[in-house]
């Protein structure tokens, strides 16, 4: 599991994987994971819109980050989605970052073609490409550091990228008590992504008020090979879990009750405070 926390990298839920590992309510599986496939509603998620967040760090204004989602160019029914984040204001003089995560993926369904990542930071550097190949459940993935290139390969059987993911999460009604499963390949790791619809509330962030649903997740790290799903594994991985020491303690997510289902609010609990997002602006196209 990683030890770094990557504040832009909390824009889309889910891209903070590696700091929520088995955090959340939902109980480890006991054997192989199956994933159902969820038709997303059409017309939640708008090609053109663009959604400005902010970020604090016990209260200091720490990173901002903007997420767009574009017609890809010249490929009838693709997207391109593509967040990018940068550290402001006083923790800039700590620590720079100029981070961003994209990907190119089908616009009925948000499976991705490609998924890239490119970090700049004062601790960290490379870039990360992720290609999908769907028919055959192989993901291959290409790291490249200041001083080497490293290639892997997952297995998987219904996987996104975070940012597919996310747009997917926001593409379906939810409601208290439902419960989703999704597949999640972040090129780091292959990931068991399990969110419940929690209460519905009234909430205001510097975008305005809105009513949200408050969203649960949990996350598990899978086998990059999907034979090994066995209940020996989970039991070992449980006990790895156990054994180290939580990056976070609490995650919670609000996002808007109905389309275009913006994100609107994180809230972590990390182990030197707590790390807060919020929706400041968004720019959505009126549905056709």
């Amino acid at each position: 599991m990683k030890s770094k926390t990557r504040l832009p990298a909390l824009l889309l839920l889910l891209l903070a994987a590696p700091l929520v590992l088995a955090l959340g309510p939902a109980p480890y599986p006991a054997g192989p994971v199956s994933f159902a496939v969820y038709p997303p509603e059409p017309g939640a998620v708008r090609p053109g819109e663009r959604f400005r967040y902010r970020f604090s760090w016990n209260g200091i204004q720490a990173a901002q980050a903007v997420w767009e989602t574009k017609p890809a160019p010249n490929r009838p029914g693709w997207l391109y989605s593509r967040a990018d984040g940068t550290i402001v204001g006083t923790v800039a003089a700590l620590f720079s970052a100029n981070d961003y995560l994209a990907s190119c993926l089908r616009a009925d369904t948000f499976k991705p073609e490609t998924y890239t990542v490119r970090i700049r930071e004062s601790l960290d550097y490379y870039d990360m490409s992720v290609g999908f190949n769907h028919r055959a459940g192989i993901a291959s993935r290409t790291r490249t550091t200041r001083s080497l290139t490293a290639a892997k390969t997952y297995e998987f059987s219904n996987a996104y990228c975070p940012v597919g993911t996310a747009l997917l999460i926001r593409s379906l009604p939810w409601k208290t008590g439902d419960e989703r499963r999704f597949e999640v390949i972040d090129g780091n790791d292959r990931y068991l992504l399990v969110v419940r619809g929690g209460a519905i509330e009234n909430l205001t962030v510097p975008a305005g008020a809105f009513r949200a649903i408050r969203l649960e997740p949990s996350i598990f790290r899978l086998p990059g090979e999907r034979s090994r799903e066995t209940a020996r594994y989970w039991q070992r991985q449980r006990v790895k879990d156990q054994g180290r020491t939580a990056n976070m303690t609490s995650f919670a997510m609000w996002m808007q009750l109905d389309p275009p289902r913006a994100f609107l609010k994180v809230r972590t609990d990390v182990f030197f405070g707590h790390v807060d997002m919020e929706l400041v602006e968004m720019s959505v196209p009126q549905a056709p």
